[in-house]
């Protein structure tokens, strides 16, 4: 059939697959969020270390010494001031989205 029944809607088999995408796309930042927000929890400063590697391309196991010590001089100013990790622009541009 062309049409699918799903909790009482008729979808056509492509909006159908765009939901189920959807649906898993949703699942999958859920299950990330989750694990993201327990390593926060579980000790800030090795957070943000992590998540500082991440954005700036820098393998921990293979930076310099003098990379390190900027990672770790940065995420103690962050973790010490209770500095924002996420830059203020995207922030604005997140509520700028919401009340759009």
């Amino acid at each position: 059939p062309l049409l699918k029944v799903v909790s009482g809607i008729s979808l056509h088999p492509k909006q159908l697959e765009e939901v189920v995408a959807d649906s898993v796309a949703v699942n999958m930042v859920n299950t990330y969020y989750k694990t993201l927000a327990e390593f926060n929890k579980g000790n800030r400063e090795w957070f943000v270390l992590a998540i500082l590697c991440i954005e700036l391309g820098v393998k921990p196991d293979k930076a310099s010494a003098q990379e390190l010590s900027a990672l770790q001089m940065i995420a103690s100013n962050i973790t010490g001031n209770q500095a924002p990790l996420l830059n203020p622009d995207i922030k604005n541009a997140f509520e700028g989205a919401i009340k759009a």
